[in-house]
C-alpha cells in the first residue's frame, strides 16, 4: 500500500515503501548551525520498533546512516542546501513483521557559522578518551558531552568506561558554545567491544551452520536449554529478534529464520536463568 502525506513548507514526505501495519513517521527540529534532531513518531503493532536514518548527506561519512530507537540522533550539516532525510521502520519480526519507508525533504540556511564541533578518540578496552578539537574564531566558553549510555560530561577532554554485555555502537555527542554566542555540535557512533567478549564470541557450546546465511541458519547447542532465550543484535546494540522460550536437549537445533533482516553483521546471545551462555558473531548475506 503507497502513501502520500502532504507536509506544509519546503518539506514533502511520500512513502517508498509500505508493509502491513507498520507506519514509518517522524519529524525533526533545527537547532544553531545547522543541527537537526530526529523525533521518530512511527507505529507498529508491536511495542518494539527500530528505526534508521539516512540524512542525505554523503560528505559526512559513515555519520550519514544511523539508527536509533526513539528520538534520534543529532546531525550536523556542514552545508546549506536542501537535503532528503529518509527513515527506515522495522518492528524486528516480534509479532506480526512489517517495514515501512518514509522521507521527507528538509532545506537548510547559510548558518555564517564562525564555529566547528569536532572530537577524536583512542581506546584501551572499555576505557575510551575523548580529545576536543574543535575550533573559532572566537574562545571556546562551554562544551557538553553526550556519551551515548546516559553519561554527560562538562569535561573538556573527558574519560569513560562502557560497561554492557554484547558489543554495542553508542552516539556519542559534542556541544560547544563560544563567548560570543556561536553554537555548533558533531555526533559520531563508535563501535565498542567490551572487555571478556571473546570468552563468549565464537564459544563451543554454540555452533551455527551455515554462517553467512541469506534465508534461514541452524544453530546446535551441546547444552540442555530450559527456557532459555536467544536474542539478535545489530551493530548499533538494537534488539532485532528474540526466540523464547527454548527448551531442548543437548545436541538438538534451532532454526533461526531471516525473515526481513536486512544483510549485515549482527551478534546473537544465548541466555538461561539470567545467565549469558555464548555470544557468536552471525552474518546476513544478500543473494
Amino acid at each position: 500500500m503507497r502513501k502520500v502525506l502532504s507536509i506544509l513548507s519546503s518539506m514533502f514526505a511520500t512513502t517508498i515503501m509500505s508493509g502491513q501495519d507498520c507506519n514509518a513517521n517522524f519529524g525533526f527540529t533545527i537547532g544553531a548551525n545547522n543541527v537537526v534532531t530526529m523525533i521518530d513518531s512511527s507505529t507498529s503493532p508491536c511495542t518494539f520498533l527500530y528505526s534508521r536514518y539516512n540524512y542525505g548527506d554523503p560528505q559526512s561519512g559513515n555519520l550519514n546512516v544511523k539508527g536509533y530507537p526513539g528520538l534520534g540522533p543529532k546531525h550536523f550539516y556542514k552545508n546549506a542546501g536542501t537535503y532528503t532525510i529518509c527513515q527506515y521502520v522495522s518492528n524486528g519480526n516480534l509479532c506480526n513483521p512489517c517495514s515501512d519507508t518514509l522521507c521527507k525533504q528538509i532545506t537548510l540556511p547559510d548558518t555564517g557559522s564562525n564555529c566547528h564541533a569536532e572530537y577524536s578518540y583512542t581506546n584501551n578496552g572499555n576505557l575510551y578518551s575523548f580529545t576536543n578539537s574543535s575550533t573559532a574564531d572566537d574562545s571556546i566558553a562551554s562544551v557538553y558531552w553526550d556519551l551515548g549510555d546516559g553519561t554527560m560530561s562538562n569535561v573538556y577532554n573527558p574519560s569513560h568506561t562502557f560497561t554492557f554485555p554484547y558489543p554495542a555502537n553508542y552516539i556519542v555527542c559534542l556541544y560547544i558554545q563560544t563567548s560570543n554566542g556561536c553554537q555548533s555540535s558533531i555526533c559520531d557512533t563508535i563501535m565498542v567491544t567490551p572487555s571478556g567478549i571473546n570468552e563468549y564470541v565464537n564459544n563451543k557450546s554454540l555452533t551455527i551452520s551455515p554462517n553467512p546465511f541469506s534465508t534461514q541458519t541452524i544453530l546446535q547447542t551441546d547444552k540442555i536449554l530450559k527456557r532459555a532465550t536467544l536474542a539478535v543484535y545489530d551493530v548499533y546494540g538494537q534488539q532485532v529478534k528474540q526466540i523464547s522460550p527454548i527448551t531442548i536437549g543437548a545436541g538438538q537445533t534451532i532454526t533461526l529464520q531471516r525473515e526481513n533482516l536486512p544483510g549485515g553483521l549482527y551478534f546473537i546471545r544465548l541466555t538461561q536463568d539470567n545467565k549469558t551462555l555464548s555470544v557468536n558473531k552471525l552474518i546476513i548475506a544478500d543473494n
